[in-house]
């Protein structure tokens, strides 16, 4: 992605840690990088690049298809559609998504996020959270409201339970506390999970913006 102060896409490189404390503490760190797209540039992005394409077979490519809802409808109403759903409101501003698109037509996809803004395009509203439980292939989105979320050490936090199975590992009794950053010169995102008020697992994704 070539740097355009015009766009506000751009990408995340990082690194995930995950933490596994019960039955035995297991903990694996690994780097990534994630794409930052605003849904309203993706046809800009994708087509100033010979490497990258949009709905067509390339290096990097971003196919509709791979993400919620319908895919004969804009993403980003689909996206708002839930949020209303959910929430009661509807986003009046642009939404951004975190993901990783197709690498030489294939795509692993465990979990993407929408960022969606105000009207200002400055001030987090909701986070759509896409999972994808692998191998099964299935779909679930957790909507989380930003708006009045506690705040801790930066993050917002949101606690609910668990309804969408994801690992033969853990049992459906779980319940989540999922904190996230505002996209900026970094990004954050901490998912945990409880069970019986203990917790058994955590994520964290940590970025640094680029370009």
């Amino acid at each position: 992605m070539e740097s355009n102060g015009d766009l506000a896409s751009a990408i995340y490189v990082g690194h995930v840690e995950h933490d596994r404390y019960t039955p035995k503490k297991i903990k694996f760190t690994y780097k990534i990088h994630h794409l930052y797209l605003d849904l309203d540039e993706i046809p800009i992005l994708f087509d100033q690049h010979p490497l990258w394409s949009h709905e067509a077979a390339n290096i990097v490519s971003y196919k509709r298809s791979d993400y919620m809802g319908d895919p004969s409808r804009p993403l980003k109403e689909v996206v708002k559609d839930k949020v209303n759903a959910e929430l009661g409101f509807r986003p009046e501003g642009p939404v951004r998504l975190l993901t990783h698109p197709r690498y030489f037509g294939y795509i692993f996809n465990p979990v993407s996020f929408y960022y969606c803004f105000d009207s200002s395009g400055e001030n987090l509203e909701a986070v759509v959270s896409e999972i994808t439980n692998t191998p099964w292939l299935e779909r679930h989105a957790y909507v989380t409201d930003q708006r009045k979320a506690p705040l801790t050490d930066q993050l917002t936090h949101n606690r609910f339970e668990k309804q969408f199975h994801v690992s033969p590992f853990f049992k459906m009794d779980h319940v989540y506390d999922w904190g996230f950053s505002e996209p900026g010169k970094t990004l954050s995102v901490w998912m945990q999970n409880f069970s019986e008020g203990k917790k058994v697992f955590d994520v964290k994704l940590e970025g640094q913006r680029w370009p």
